[in-house]
């Protein structure tokens, strides 16, 4: 029965894991200090080349109009996606914007999975927008403050379906939106391929003095075919497990 337990056990395990993939994995003190753009696969997006964003002090730095970038990473169209970063902002605004989305590819503008920052009171709360066209962001209700260097997780969920999927914001390891579910008249995108940073619009978006340490991670669903193998395969150390007793 023992056997039969740590094989069992062992096989969920694997199957746990499969496809628990990182995708990309970036140390910005590893960066030259200037232009983001040519370093670590990052690219321009669009046509606007003004206020080129910048690598400063081992951090990704970001005014509030100007350039807009993207990296690319392998496509991911099942179970989670998770990027992980450290935020340092200097200044939000009451309208508020979106700094940072994932994307279909690092050519493109499609932004999924929107991260925006807001003013509250002394200092600014972050919120996600799940959907596009007729969508809304969901805003945390926890102040941070201006200066101080936060652990963010975003992570977007693929959910069978239309219009369905979810996603989540959680600061230095702590639920911040709680889960927030697709919203408004735009379809999903099948797969996502590219993390993207933006500076928006001058009258709303945030100054962002430091995004650090940057990992993508992805956990997919085994797809059927994977999970018929680890059941076989399953079978057959019982088989050998059960002869060997005999």
């Amino acid at each position: 029965m023992k056997i039969k337990y740590l094989a069992a056990l062992g096989i969920l395990s694997l199957a746990g894991s499969v496809h628990a993939d990182t995708l990309l994995s970036q140390d910005y003190s590893t960066f030259t200090t200037g232009a983001l753009v040519g370093q670590g696969g990052w690219v321009q997006l669009g046509t606007i080349a003004t206020n080129p964003i910048q690598v400063a002090s081992g951090a990704i730095t970001m005014a509030n109009s100007g350039q807009d970038v993207a990296t690319p990473f392998a496509a991911v169209s099942s179970g989670d996606l998770t990027v992980t970063f450290t935020l340092n902002l200097s200044a939000a605004q009451a309208g508020g914007d979106y700094f940072l989305a994932f994307d279909t590819s690092s050519t493109a503008t499609n932004y999924n999975s929107r991260l925006f920052a807001k003013s509250s009171g002394s200092g600014y709360v972050l919120g996600l927008q799940m959907g596009i066209t007729g969508a809304t962001p969901v805003y945390g209700t926890t102040e941070l403050a201006f200066g101080s260097i936060y652990t963010i997780t975003l992570t977007r969920t693929f959910v069978a379906g239309a219009a369905n999927d979810t996603g989540f914001v959680n600061v230095d390891g702590s639920s911040y939106t709680g889960l927030v579910t697709w919203a408004g008249t735009s379809g999903e995108d099948a797969s996502l391929a590219a993390i993207a940073l933006r500076q928006g619009s001058a009258g709303s978006a945030a100054t962002i003095a430091g995004i650090g340490s940057m990992t993508v991670t992805t956990s997919a669903v085994p797809e059927p075919g994977t999970v018929a193998l680890m059941g076989l395969g399953l079978g057959a150390v019982l088989f050998g497990a059960r002869r060997r007793r005999a």
